[in-house]
């Protein structure tokens, strides 16, 4: 919802496309939770082809929402005990959704993606601003460090790498 509500306050279009693709990014897996959840116009159309793509999950294709690498489509299919329930069939497939996706500095053919890197940034400046605190980093954190322990660290730029960032250069 906050990043549907800064799309639509955003005073310019590159703004408007950062946090455009964030409430889409978000859109897909509350969609798989909720099929009659309403998906606002302007983002529909990608989260559609989204969800088409998990449900038929059948390989390699370009993200439509990303659309900067191939993404392996077949990796949603549920599997084991997530099998044994809709829920848990839904869980599995949100879930992937939120560890494969990247917001990636540069696409597969090296080409700078500066919407997907301020997508990155819109979310970080979310997270920090969304709540009084930075309640947010203690949710990020217990979640994180559990999965460190399980499988190790993250190969990609994580939350606070692109805080860190805009810190820096833009305080």
């Amino acid at each position: 919802q906050e990043a549907w509500t800064q799309y639509q306050a955003a005073a310019d279009s590159f703004r408007q496309e950062c946090f455009g693709k964030l409430a889409a990014y978000f859109a897909v897996p509350l969609k798989i939770f909720n099929s009659e959840m309403e998906i606002p116009e302007a983002i529909s159309e990608v989260v559609s082809a989204e969800l088409a793509l998990i449900e038929a999950h059948e390989g390699y294709v370009s993200s439509p929402l990303f659309n900067a690498y191939d993404e392996d489509y077949s990796q949603y299919k549920p599997r084991g005990h997530y099998t044994l329930s809709e829920e848990l069939e839904q869980y599995f497939k949100a879930m992937m959704w939120h560890g494969r996706q990247t917001f990636v500095l540069k696409d597969s053919w090296g080409i700078p993606r500066p919407e997907l890197t301020g997508a990155a940034l819109a979310l970080v400046y979310m997270m920090e601003n969304i709540s009084e605190g930075g309640e947010m980093w203690t949710y990020w954190n217990n979640i994180y460090i559990p999965t460190v322990f399980f499988v190790g660290k993250a190969d990609d730029l994580l939350p606070q790498d692109y805080w860190d960032f805009a810190n820096l250069y833009f305080e």
